[in-house]
């Protein structure tokens, strides 16, 4: 994303440049104020696109930005609070300018322009000036009731569907936004490179925030499948859908799954198993909301939609070194589709490579477990469970890097994932994380 980002504003900057080469811009007040709003305003509204077409889920999300969507979805937060950085400065532009003509004094002029107005396009053109300005100003004011709920979710002070529900206002805020973004160029703006940056970006956006809008986040990646069985186990459900995606999916994916008449967003799961087969998915989900509590209710033969394939965990193996696989709780279902891999491998004639599982839960009841300790022992993989009780005593990267694994993958909450990632001294090729 990093890559991608100094592309778009280098290319942004180009844009400007140029612009202001053509049609240099006078030392008033105004101009000056104009100069700040355009580019706290442009930069804001790059971050802002590209916040919203991560969300939307298109199928050449991955191929075109060079990440997996799991790392994209991390980045979408982090645009997200970027642009609302540059937002607030854009919405303070009166106050950056006036520090910045205490150090370049300039000539003071009337706030407002006048415009001679010959015909009706014309006035409509002069006079949707301020209704676009309006515009940015209510939006701005409404955004920060957005963002508020967005904290208080983060705190988790607010259910999910509520969350849901005031995020999908972003979509909406960016539809209008982009008539305050382009309305509030100038003509000689929008005809030079800065104005078409700002015109594709708004087409851009404008079609995610319409699949977002309409529930069509990931549509094209989006498969019918058909629930074959369900199975609860100490607190978690395994999943057996049977799905035309099996034939292609392969260990280190994760999907969306959704059912008919959902009112909330399809939700990531990790491919705990991939059977060509008989065309099943296997998913081990923890109940922990609403939704995953639901899908016990659910029959065999019930309708489950499957989005997909996602992501890119792919642990490292290097000949002859040992790899440590770190799972916390329910981050272990991306390893249990690679055991079962590594199983269909080893019936092949393939070697196994030398594993050690650390494996942090809560208690050994936690589910799952004897399906993870059966794959262990069958594929020879060192298991280590370490049971984090009632205390939350967490594992430590320490404990795991101080037999020096030759390659480390990592599948967790944020906060174990982040910790592990610091901790890891060694080649950053040879680390893999994932969060979920």
């Amino acid at each position: 994303m990093l890559r991608i980002n100094l592309f778009v504003f280098i290319l942004t900057a180009i844009a400007y440049l140029i612009g202001i080469y053509f049609f240099p811009f006078m030392l008033t007040s105004r101009d000056v104020l104009h100069q700040v709003w355009v580019i706290s305003g442009v930069v804001t509204w790059i971050l802002m696109t590209e916040a919203i077409v991560i969300a939307a889920r298109p199928s050449w999300i991955e191929r075109v930005s060079g990440e997996p969507l799991g790392k994209l979805m991390q980045a979408h937060k982090t645009l997200g609070w970027w642009m609302v950085g540059f937002a607030f400065i854009h919405f303070l532009a009166p106050f950056v300018r006036d520090i910045i003509t205490s150090f370049y004094p300039v000539v003071e002029v009337p706030m407002m322009e006048e415009h001679a107005i010959h015909g009706f396009w014309s006035g409509v053109w002069v006079y949707s000036h301020p209704i676009a300005g309006l515009t940015g100003i209510l939006v701005s004011l409404y955004m920060l009731s957005v963002i508020w709920r967005d904290i208080k979710h983060a705190k988790k002070k607010i259910s999910w569907p509520k969350w849901e529900k005031a995020h999908l206002m972003w979509a909406w805020m960016y539809i209008f936004l982009a008539f305050h973004a382009l309305r509030t160029l100038k003509e000689t703006e929008l005809m030079m490179p800065l104005g078409w940056v700002t015109t594709i970006a708004a087409i851009l956006g404008i079609w995610a925030s319409v699949n977002i809008i309409r529930g069509r986040k990931g549509s094209a990646m989006r498969y019918d499948g058909a629930l074959d069985s369900i199975k609860a186990d100490g607190g978690v459900l395994r999943l057996d859908v049977k799905t035309e995606l099996a034939d292609t999916i392969g260990p280190g994916r994760f999907v969306y799954l959704s059912r008919p008449g959902d009112k909330e967003d399809s939700h990531p799961f990790a491919v705990a198993g991939a059977d060509k087969k008989t065309g099943l998915l296997t998913f081990w989900i923890k109940e922990a909301g609403e939704w995953t509590k639901n899908l016990a209710s659910m029959k065999a033969g019930d309708t489950i939609y499957v989005e997909g394939p996602w992501g890119a965990f792919f642990p490292k193996f290097i000949p002859g070194k040992t790899a440590a696989w770190v799972a916390g709780g329910a981050g272990i279902a991306p390893f249990l589709g690679w055991m079962e891999e590594l199983k269909r491998d080893k019936a092949a004639g393939k070697p196994v490579p030398s594993i050690t599982l650390w494996w942090s839960v809560k208690n050994r009841s936690e589910g799952g477990f004897e399906r993870v300790e059966t794959l262990c022992r069958e594929l020879g993989i060192d298991l280590r469970v370490h049971e984090t009780g009632e205390n939350h005593d967490h594992l430590e990267p320490e404990t795991v890097l101080a037999e020096h694994p030759a390659t480390l993958a990592v599948c967790g909450r944020p906060g174990l994932t982040k910790a592990f990632k610091a901790a890891w001294k060694g080649a950053p090729e040879n680390l893999t994380s994932e969060v979920y």
